[in-house]
């Protein structure tokens, strides 16, 4: 038999209602900051343009004889943290890891299309109750790049997140997303280094399902769009040109969310208490983020591992990833 305690009794009859900011309970800033964190692991391979042969071969290199390869299989794990401490009703710190598995194809010299899959679980820790959220997402990716270096990546990204969890309001639910990038730029070749500045687009909508929580509380359905402006550089420093070459890259960037639409609030259907709205609560529009990294590449593979930051107001994010490609 199920056991309630007293603070989750009062919840149900309405003694003790949540509030229109959330008390805790609004999942909505969330729901919404989850599905940017796994579209943007997702949209990670678009900030870096097509090579002839790894990063120690590329296509603006008069000395480059090498073929271009014709198929490259990529595997990454990820992790991070992330915390919004805003003082708020919405505060929440998460635990992410992960997984994605890719390949990617010429058609020719100067295109390639692939298809990524990628499996992340979030784990939600606040003062109310415990969430995790298990999402997956399949990503269609097309790049280009020119002879003389400019580029344009596009992918599509359609994914689904399971929310579960315990605690005295929560309500398994699924949140369905669909998201759209492109990214261009050029690719300038400085001897050892390239440098390569960018701008990009990027659209995400997301619909989360209605649900009951434990306490019979039902929470209507919502939907939520966010058109988003990218602006950033990626450089890479070759060490070493041997058949094998370490490259350190550095990336920093700056985005901002020029239009956010769709539902302001969601409808709240209590046990024993009249229905009210919770406000549905959006991250600030403007971000920053900086990344690090190494590159160990060979002939036909290349292992890398990175860092990145992301920052809005009163929200921080870590994410590592470890990333291994081979070529055939």
């Amino acid at each position: 038999m199920k056991k309630f305690s007293l603070f989750t009794i009062l919840l149900s009859v309405g003694i003790i209602p949540i509030s229109a900011n959330g008390a805790g309970f609004n999942k909505s800033t969330l729901t919404i900051f989850d599905s940017i964190q796994h579209v943007d692991t997702a949209f990670l391979t678009l900030l870096i343009p097509l090579d002839v042969h790894g990063i120690e071969c590329v296509r603006i290199d008069d000395e480059c004889a090498l073929p271009r390869q014709r198929l490259i299989f990529d595997a990454n794990i990820f992790g991070g943290v992330s915390n919004l401490d805003s003082g708020g009703d919405t505060d929440f710190y998460t635990m992410r890891k992960g997984m994605s598995i890719g390949v990617k194809g010429f058609i020719n010299d100067n295109m390639a299309i692939g298809l990524q899959f990628i499996r992340g679980i979030t784990d939600v820790k606040d003062s109310i109750e415990y969430d995790h959220a298990a999402t997956s997402s399949v990503t269609m990716i097309a790049e280009y790049i020119s002879h003389i270096g400019l580029f344009i990546n596009g992918g599509i990204n359609l994914g689904n997140t399971h929310w579960s969890g315990n605690g005295p309001v929560t309500g398994a639910f699924d949140n369905g997303f669909f998201a759209g990038q492109v990214v261009g730029g050029i690719k300038l070749n400085d001897k050892a280094t390239l440098i390569m500045p960018q701008i990009g687009l990027r659209y995400l909508h997301m619909t989360p399902d209605k649900y009951t929580d434990m306490t019979y509380n039902r929470f209507d359905s919502w939907s939520h769009g966010i058109l988003t402006g990218i602006i950033g550089i990626h450089s890479t420093t070759r060490l070493t040109h041997n058949v094998f070459s370490i490259a350190p890259d550095m990336s920093i960037g700056a985005t901002y969310d020029f239009v956010n639409h769709g539902d302001e609030s969601i409808l709240i259907r209590p046990t024993s208490a009249p229905d009210y709205y919770m406000s549905i609560i959006t991250p600030d529009s403007a971000a920053v983020y900086a990344g690090i990294g190494m590159n160990i590449a060979g002939p036909a593979f290349i292992i890398a591992l990175n860092y990145r930051l992301d920052g809005r107001r009163n929200f921080m994010s870590h994410t590592t990833v470890l990333d291994f490609k081979i070529s055939f």
